[in-house]
């Protein structure tokens, strides 16, 4: 939908869409891309280079200027619509770095007026965004850690700054997550994952699913639910789902729920992932606690932590980020044998 058409009804599906939601107690976010909006608007709202042409952004959208009073009313007012007319729980803001951080707290200032309880998250890993402005924000350094050190030994790259290397193993992803949590402001949160719409879409990438494998993708999973911050699900992870989907709304790329949602690995999924989520709500150290890392001896392919939270049980995490069976020890003198891709992920 283009800026400007953004108070069409379309005939009222969008209030439909969000109710159904509603009745289900999930939060419904909007994707505000203010980073690359598509838009006809005031020639003032642009940036334009010496010659007097517009610039565009590497998606070859026109360039907005963020600076201009009249973009940020206007795209404040946007939000305020939706908010206000539609009842939306908050927003999910695309390439947020994109956008002076000033904007959006001053736009969660104004919206906060409406919404008290609005939900912001941002994608980016700019650290100063969950200071005020985005409750939470994404854990890229995490996501292209973790894929890089599951393709060790693989035959294909996920991005091009996500090669195949023999030089990172899991070890780089406890060393992203302290670095990232000794940046990020207290309290703040992280979406955790490992794949999302940029890496999984008909114009560019296979599903890692189909790269790695369901098992692969279990412990994956199981990690993100494990680890502080919040799980992220990308559509179809749920149902152990491989295909391609379609970031540009081309044909045959999408899912047939009654179908894919039927097999035997797709309900093996599903159950799973509700078991973790009513783990996390049942486990204080899961919601509220902190992560700590536990040193083991084979730290190329194992991670191991568990969750801490005064008065609460902790949960353990211990899982095998490889094809091989592996027999590990942990600091604390504990012994796992671990086979291909599997975890121990349970209350202590």
């Amino acid at each position: 939908m283009k800026l400007k058409d953004f108070r069409q009804n379309y005939n009222g599906l969008l209030q439909k869409f969000i109710r159904l939601f509603s009745l289900s107690s999930v939060a419904f976010v909007l994707t505000a891309c203010y980073g690359c909006p598509y838009a006809e608007y005031d020639v003032e709202g642009y940036v334009y280079d010496e010659n007097g042409n517009m610039m565009v952004t590497r998606w070859k959208f026109p360039m907005f200027d963020p600076e201009y009073s009249g973009t940020r009313a206007f795209f404040r007012s946007v939000m305020r619509h939706y908010l206000t007319d539609y009842d939306v729980d908050g927003f999910r803001c695309d390439v947020a770095e994109y956008v002076p951080i000033s904007f959006w707290e001053e736009a969660r200032a104004e919206l906060e007026q409406i919404k008290p309880d609005l939900v912001m998250v941002a994608e980016s890993n700019t650290h100063c965004n969950t200071r005020y402005a985005f409750d939470a924000s994404y854990g890229w350094e995490i996501n292209k850690d973790v894929l890089r050190a599951l393709m060790i030994g693989k035959a294909v790259g996920i991005q091009k700054n996500m090669k195949p290397s023999h030089k990172v193993g899991m070890a780089a992803v406890r060393e992203a997550h302290e670095k990232m949590n000794a940046l990020r402001p207290k309290g703040s949160l992280t979406w955790n994952m490992y794949e999302n719409h940029d890496f999984s879409t008909d114009a560019f990438h296979n599903r890692i699913e189909k790269i790695c494998g369901h098992k692969c993708c279990e412990v994956m999973l199981a990690f993100t639910f494990a680890l502080d911050g919040v799980p992220f699900i990308f559509n179809g992870q749920e149902i152990a789902y491989d295909k391609r989907l379609s970031l540009f709304g081309h044909k045959d790329c999408w899912i047939d729920w009654k179908t894919d949602g039927a097999t035997a690995v797709a309900k093996d999924r599903t159950e799973k992932i509700k078991a973790w989520a009513k783990m996390r709500k049942e486990q204080k150290a899961l919601s509220y606690g902190a992560t700590e890392w536990i040193d083991n001896d084979k730290p190329v392919e194992v991670l191991s932590f568990k969750r801490v939270y005064k008065g609460a049980n902790d949960v353990l995490f211990v899982g095998n980020f490889s094809e091989k069976e592996i027999k590990v020890k942990l600091a604390d003198g504990s012994k796992y044998t671990l086979a291909p891709w599997a975890y121990v992920f349970e209350p202590q």
